[in-house]
């Protein structure tokens, strides 16, 4: 008797329904897009983190937050690394907070869904009235 060599019909679809079966399972574990939203989530998170510090240690060095900042929720301006002293962005209608560069942070961060050029940040900041302490949130429109 002859044998022939070489895979019959049946083990090669075995073969290719088990690698796409695997090939699916591996798509849906490391779902890039799944991946980068938490990526995005976190710096969201540490951006408001950063902020509420830097607020707290402005009230511990001044006695006082800047006083731009309201008990109504209004968007931070997108200054980014600029100054007070610096005046090439106009913060009209936003919250200023230029007074914290580059003494206590090192920049305003900026949300990661807002354009540069945007004169807003993405993040919203109030102040309590009867606390007195700030709260930094995702702005929404």
């Amino acid at each position: 008797m002859k044998y022939q060599q070489g895979f019959t019909l049946l083990e090669v679809i075995m073969v290719i329904a088990a690698l796409s079966i695997l090939t699916i399972i591996w798509i849906y574990t490391t779902d890039p897009i799944r991946t980068i939203n938490k990526v995005a989530d976190v710096r969201i998170q540490s951006d408001m983190a950063d902020l509420e510090k830097g607020l707290q240690e402005y009230l511990f060095v001044n006695e006082s937050y800047p006083v731009t900042i309201s008990t109504s929720a209004e968007q931070i301006c997108n200054t980014g690394s600029d100054t007070i002293t610096r005046s090439a962005i106009d913060c009209d209608g936003f919250v200023d907070l230029r007074p914290l560069v580059p003494s206590i942070m090192t920049e305003i961060p900026r949300h990661p869904d807002v354009a540069e050029t945007s004169g807003g940040s993405g993040y919203a900041i109030q102040r309590n009235s009867t606390t007195n302490m700030v709260e930094v949130v995702v702005w929404e429109e």
